[in-house]
């Protein structure tokens, strides 16, 4: 009787493994940072042992994904030996000291990843806001994953949150501040005395009275805080 080949879905990112929960995650980092005195020595999962409470099976099945953000580094002595990178140093001794320089550390390699781009993407298109299980669609299409990936898809989420890229309430995911913060909106101010305002779209210019345009704006407009968006003059 022939045993049946089991099927490994072949995905176009690596993702985190789906038994190591995100607060495990930074545990891992440290581990390899110390042990490795501080990137100077190449490490196997084994070589962690005792160090972190993840097993160094579930470490070795989070390796691709920490190599692939950009965290450790295979290297030439060993198969299967990595150390951190210099980030992953500098994000590591931060943390210990400084979470807010440590989460600047690691948002600067986590705007360079595939799954930011699409978040990125997906809220630019839908205005900002968008249903979190959406995102996790939008992850495993781009990931080529398939369901019994959601859980490290998850993962990606808690990474984006945690250094301020985006935020989620009641089910919704939005711009975190560390975006908004980078952001600038023009100024617009109501001309006083006037019941018509002109608006220029490309090469055309447009009339509107001034109340519908309040009412548009308030209807459909994203109340902001002042301390949190960079206002100019337009």
């Amino acid at each position: 009787m022939r045993r049946r080949k089991r099927s490994v879905t072949k995905l176009k990112h690596p993702l985190p493994y789906y038994d190591v929960p995100f607060e495990k995650h930074f545990e891992i980092i440290k581990a390899y940072v110390v042990i490795s005195k501080e990137g100077k020595e190449a490490l196997s999962c084994r070589d962690l042992r005792g160090s972190t409470s993840v097993s160094p099976n579930r470490v070795s099945a989070n390796n691709k994904f920490f190599e692939d953000l950009g965290l450790i580094e295979k290297t030439e002595k060993g198969q299967g030996k990595y150390r951190p990178t210099e980030k992953a140093v500098e994000f590591s001794k931060a943390k210990d000291w400084d979470e807010e320089e440590a989460k600047r550390i690691l948002r600067d390699i986590i705007l360079e990843s595939w799954f930011w781009q699409s978040t990125n993407e997906l809220l630019s298109v839908k205005g900002g806001r968008v249903p979190k299980e959406k995102l996790i669609n939008r992850l495993g299409l781009d990931s080529g994953a398939d369901r019994k990936h959601t859980p490290a898809l998850k993962v990606l989420l808690e990474y984006l949150k945690y250094v301020g890229l985006i935020d989620e309430e009641d089910g919704i995911i939005t711009y975190g501040k560390a975006v908004l913060k980078q952001q600038s909106a023009s100024k617009i101010e109501f001309p006083e005395g006037k019941d018509m305002i002109q608006v220029v779209i490309g090469d055309e210019l447009f009339a509107i009275e001034l109340k519908e345009f309040e009412m548009f704006v308030r209807e459909k407009g994203r109340k902001l805080d002042k301390h949190i968006y960079r206002v100019k003059a337009g």
